[in-house]
């Protein structure tokens, strides 16, 4: 018998495929009635990481974190 060495074959393994961790995506787009709290809760599960949000978007929000619209494209940390 030809045994061949399976362990040549390169194994793929796509992070893509996501875990148990909700996959964050790397920016945001800004919709009606948002707010950094509602963002935050929606990707990270947690209101209260909204200013990790706000400080990787200072350029782009201002200095209220309150006035944010849509269209905006926010970097997710």
């Amino acid at each position: 018998g030809d045994h061949r060495d399976l362990h040549s074959f390169p194994t793929r393994r796509s992070s893509d495929l996501g875990g148990a961790t909700p996959v964050v995506p790397k920016t945001y787009t800004v919709v009606r009635g948002d707010s950094l709290w509602a963002i935050s809760k929606r990707l990270y599960g947690s209101g209260s990481k909204w200013t990790d949000i706000y400080s990787a978007n200072k350029g782009t929000i201002g200095a209220n974190p309150n006035k944010i619209y849509p269209g905006q494209v926010f970097t997710i940390p």
